[in-house]
């Protein structure tokens, strides 16, 4: 990932409702493989940041231990 605009860019409900707006009509103008692109990249951040979080509750962990448990998470996760 180039930067965390993606971050900022896909919240509607931390940049107001006016700027959602502009954000659906950009969403609109965008490849699918840039769309593509920003999904996997929120994919990312997420796995990132439930890594992390495991690091903070399990600090006796290795990283594979970490990796190991963020796959087994994602894998059984639901919508």
């Amino acid at each position: 990932m180039q930067n965390h605009l993606f971050f900022y860019t896909t919240v509607p409900w931390m940049i107001g409702w006016a700027n959602c707006k502009t954000q659906l009509e950009i969403y609109k103008k965008m490849s699918p493989q840039k769309k593509l692109e920003i999904a996997f990249g929120l994919y990312n951040a997420a796995r990132e940041l439930k890594a992390a979080g495991l690091r903070m509750v399990h600090t006796d962990w290795t990283e594979r231990q970490i990796k190991k448990e963020v796959t087994r998470i994602f894998l059984n996760a639901r919508t």
